[in-house]
């Protein structure tokens, strides 16, 4: 598949890594989102793969054909240019959240609806080992009806580009950080139905508006109850960038991940589980794209997009709000 690069704000290049060392994909062309970013690492991948590099977008689009766009501009560009790719006929991969307001998310899945196009979002972590011994371990039955979902992500702050300092254009925390582990309660647990939040930037070492703590609650379709909880806390001499945890509460037993392992605890006592070989996220994006099965794609990364942003807007109104279907 013929594929471009739009921007360098977030994970683009580990979203190729795999993509292209099994050849499915080449890159005809790599461009700036024309936000403000450093396009060093993009004027280097284009030097190195012997391509074009484009300091503007929609120039490269009209001189280029392609196939598919991976956009990964400054978070609050992401959904115009997502959506511009898909009214020019492109399949997009799109660096989470999709948008960062509403109506820019009801934009971007009106271009999508009118597209035929897939549209993915970098959920990459729902390919992990570990998230996937937890999935097998769910619907294999070992704990029964799920009923309760906690996920955690734990960050360091370390440093973090100026744009990070304005809600307008970084999003906010429970978008960019707690997102994932909203991503994990859908797909575990269905449907959000009512979600609540709370946040706060106190700590944040002069980051302007970056909340640097936040937590999210969630009533899931069947009664499942979800909660999540996301920081940039996570200590400068810890020995990850990352500390991410989920515990699934069932019927009759407990799964918990933690540490890239998995724990589970029913009839039989506590023990941990053989892990799968982890998955591509890209690579079982184009898979979807080549065998037929993308809806499912573009269903999900908008709906943990828009139960984030409600969550954000929860958490400034001290409010609990309804989630009605897009």
């Amino acid at each position: 598949m013929k594929i471009c690069i739009i921007g360098c704000s977030g994970h683009f290049a580990a979203a190729l890594q795999h993509g292209l060392a099994r050849g499915l994909c080449a890159v005809q062309a790599v461009s700036a989102a024309g936000d403000g970013e450093n396009t060093f690492p993009l004027e280097a991948m284009a030097k190195r793969l012997h391509v074009p590099f484009y300091h503007d977008w929609r120039e490269m689009l009209r001189e280029e054909r392609l196939e598919l766009a991976v956009v990964d501009s400054r978070y609050d560009m992401h959904a115009a240019i997502a959506g511009e790719c898909l009214a020019r006929g492109l399949h997009v991969y799109c660096e989470k959240p999709l948008a960062t307001d509403l109506s820019d998310l009801d934009s971007l899945r009106a271009a999508w609806n009118a597209s035929g196009k897939a549209l993915g979002g970098m959920f990459s972590l729902r390919y992990c080992s570990w998230f996937l011994a937890v999935q097998q371990a769910i619907r294999a039955g070992e704990i029964g009806d799920v009923r309760m979902v906690h996920g955690q992500k734990s960050y360091r702050l370390g440093e973090r580009p100026d744009f990070f300092r304005d809600r307008q254009r970084f999003g906010g925390l429970i978008p960019w950080v707690a997102i994932h582990a909203i991503d994990w309660a859908l797909a575990l647990g269905g449907h959000c139905q009512y979600v609540s939040g709370m946040h706060s930037a106190v700590g944040n070492h002069g980051y302007g508006d970056l909340e640097v703590g936040a937590t999210v609650q969630m009533r899931l379709e069947n009664d499942v109850l979800a909660t999540v909880s996301a920081d940039y806390f996570r200590p400068n001499g810890s020995a990850r960038h990352d500390d991410d945890r989920l515990r699934v509460t069932g019927s009759r037993g407990v799964l918990e991940a933690r540490d890239g392992r998995v724990y589970l605890e029913n009839d039989l006592p506590k023990r941990e589980l053989p892990l799968p070989e982890a998955e591509d996220s890209f690579c079982e994006f184009l898979a979807a794209i080549a065998n037929g099965t993308h809806f499912a794609w573009g269903r999900d990364a908008l709906e943990s997009t828009y139960v984030s942003l409600l969550a954000r807007q929860a958490a400034d109104s001290n409010a609990t709000l309804a989630v009605f279907p897009r």
